[in-house]
């Protein structure tokens, strides 16, 4: 059974502020068990495929969020992932968009 699944992965309040975080994630595995590259790392090629829908996503997040509403994007802190956000995370920062890198730990890197 393959898991497509569309919308936001994750939303986050704040309690105080009442603001919401709507935050499109993507992880550094097949998450399809029946998959060849199940629990493998995502190649450099595969990587890139993650990213672009990522940024995509999280901009639409942004284009269509409501006044309270912030978006982000939240990927492994691997070495491809890195790679590829870094050129554009300033950008998708002067928009709004927050970018998480998630340590193997499940510590969020800010940078």
């Amino acid at each position: 059974m393959q898991n497509n699944r569309e919308g936001v992965d994750i939303v986050a309040r704040d309690s105080q502020s009442r603001r919401i975080l709507k935050i499109e994630a993507k992880g550094g595995t097949s998450s399809v068990e029946s998959s060849n590259r199940f629990g493998q790392p995502y190649t450099q090629t595969q990587v890139f495929d993650r990213v672009s829908k990522g940024v995509f996503t999280a901009l639409q997040f942004h284009a269509s969020r409501k006044e309270n509403e912030d978006a982000a994007l939240a990927v492994p802190n691997t070495k491809w992932f890195r790679y590829y956000l870094d050129p554009v995370r300033s950008t998708l920062e002067s928009f709004g968009i927050k970018v998480f890198l998630v340590n193997d730990d499940g510590t969020v890197d800010r940078r």
